[in-house]
Parts: C-alpha cells; sequence; structure tokens
C-alpha cells in the first residue's frame, strides 16, 4: 500500500516536471517574437519635442485590408513615445498629429527585431497647404491679365 502511495506522489511530481520542462520555455519564446521602438519626435526644427503625436507602424502589405498598424501612445511632453509587443517585421513608419487625424505620408522603414528596442527619432514637417499655392497662382495669373490690359 505504501508502494502505491509513493508511486502516486512520484507521478504528481513528475507530471509537474514534464510541464516545467516542455511547457514554460514554450510561453517565454512566444513572448520573445516581439521588438520594440522608441524614441522622440521633433517639430521641424529637430530640436523641440513635438507633444502629443502618434507613432504608427503599418505593415508593407500591398492589400490594405491586411495591413496591422501598431500605435505609440501620444507622445509626452518631452516627445517620447514608445511601441511594444510589435512582430518581428519590416514597418512603414509614420505620424499622427493631433490636428490630423491621419498618418502623415511614411517618414521611413524601419525593421523590428525580436527581443530588441529599436532607437528611432522622426520630426514632423508639415505640407504646405493646396489651396496657398492654387491662390498665388491664380494671383499671379489675376495680375499679368490685368498688367496686359
Amino acid at each position: 500500500m505504501k508502494d502505491i502511495t509513493i508511486f502516486k506522489k512520484i507521478g504528481t511530481w513528475l507530471t509537474v516536471l514534464v510541464f516545467a520542462i516542455l511547457i514554460l520555455p514554450l510561453n517565454s519564446m512566444a513572448q520573445e517574437e516581439t521588438g520594440s521602438i522608441i524614441g522622440i519626435v521633433y517639430k521641424k526644427d529637430i530640436k523641440t519635442p513635438l507633444k502629443g503625436c502618434q507613432v504608427v507602424l503599418t505593415t508593407l502589405e500591398k492589400d490594405k485590408n491586411k495591413q496591422k498598424q501598431y500605435k505609440s501612445e501620444p507622445s509626452d511632453d518631452n516627445g517620447n513615445y514608445e511601441i511594444k509587443n510589435v512582430p518581428e517585421g519590416i514597418y512603414k513608419a509614420g505620424l499622427i498629429i493631433k490636428s490630423r487625424n491621419k498618418p502623415t505620408k511614411t517618414l521611413t522603414i524601419v525593421k523590428i527585431i525580436q527581443g530588441k528596442t529599436l532607437e528611432r527619432s522622426f520630426f514632423y514637417k508639415p505640407r504646405k497647404p493646396l489651396l496657398g499655392y492654387i491662390n498665388c497662382v491664380l494671383a499671379v495669373i489675376f495680375f499679368g491679365i490685368v498688367l496686359v490690359i
């Protein structure tokens, strides 16, 4: 009877040991398949930090329905941002500015490596509004016509 009890205890401990050896390493390997990116977002002068800006990483899928995005929280007062748990791969990086709710054009291509943290800073250079150029062209044409007449 004592032999059976001892085998039950050994069986229980053996089960726990097998679980620890086989299952726990799989869990840690799953966590290692991601990386992260940190940095600072600056204004166009490349000196002044930009607060409230999000960095967006987008997969390089041609089909927009299959693209995945990973976004940072809005940058802090010092322009710092961070995106954690990004699957290893190559991504387009862009910015989302508070006043606009869509990503800017692609700033650069970044490669995320599992278990590593990439440091990459960005600067935001606002696009000049197209309407301003149209108004200038119309004014030049208008004044050109006035001068000819």
